[in-house]
């Protein structure tokens, strides 16, 4: 009986969650983690769910170090109940690596989603959605910590993947590309920045998104002057293009 009550509340704050009333669901939350851990006891499968289901609310409204605290404690009790590379520890380590993200603790972050990578691959595969968002999620830590080589390796591997699975014109794809270039600008690789961007410009025309597209060609034809000067063929290329989309 405990457990249903428990199971009800819990599915009643996914509702409120989902509708943005954080306060509203926190409240049931609580209410039901205090009964959850009175009558079925802390490390029961429903009283876990509903801490976990806590700590992703006090995320989402801001209040990163106490929804870390949470996390925290439903990953060391799941990775003792089910295992590390259980679904649900996965999930739960996905959170608390988001709140370190939050907190600018990108070292932790990097640890924690570096195991939650290994794990996506090993029980869903390299070219699972999900296994691809925990490498993108990844490579953003890598770039942000200025470790472009690590970055640039798994955005290159991230892009091939998404290429095969999605394909090359697909949002994901292409948005991964746009990250790639931008670890290629930050390492001084002007090149191959360069023609990334111009590739990825001319799909976003084909694909209606006329205004990004112009911008990024604009950006690509300053590059290539500044660089190879306004008489290269490459130059020329970008600014006639420029031309030709401002029409």
């Amino acid at each position: 009986m405990i457990e249903k009550w428990v199971t009800l509340a819990y599915n009643g704050r996914w509702y409120a969650w989902l509708q943005g009333k954080f306060d509203v669901a926190e409240q049931m939350l609580s209410k039901a983690i205090k009964r959850g851990e009175k009558g079925l006891g802390k490390e029961d499968m429903a009283t876990l769910e509903s801490t976990s289901m806590l700590a992703r609310v006090l995320r989402d409204s801001g209040r990163w170090k106490v929804a870390e605290i949470q996390f925290m404690q439903v990953v060391e009790t799941q990775k003792v109940k089910l295992g590390a590379d259980h679904a649900d520890t996965i999930t739960s380590t996905c959170g608390l690596a988001s709140t370190n993200l939050k907190q600018g603790r990108l070292k932790m972050a990097e640890k924690l989603l570096v195991e939650v990578m290994k794990n996506h691959k090993a029980k869903l595969g390299a070219d699972h959605a999900t296994t691809l968002g925990s490498m993108n999620e990844l490579a953003s830590t890598y770039q942000h910590q200025g470790k472009w080589k690590e970055a640039e390796t798994l955005f290159v591997e991230l892009i091939g993947i998404s290429k095969s699975k999605l394909g090359a014109d697909h949002p994901d794809t292409l948005t991964s590309r746009a990250n790639l270039a931008s670890i290629y600008c930050d390492q001084g690789h002007s090149k191959e920045a360069e023609n990334l961007d111009a590739n990825l410009a001319s799909i976003w025309r084909v694909q209606g998104r006329r205004t990004d597209a112009l911008r990024l060609m604009s950006d690509c034809a300053m590059a290539r002057k500044r660089i190879l000067g306004a008489g290269h063929p490459d130059t020329q290329l970008s600014l006639a293009a420029v031309a030709e989309w401002s029409y």
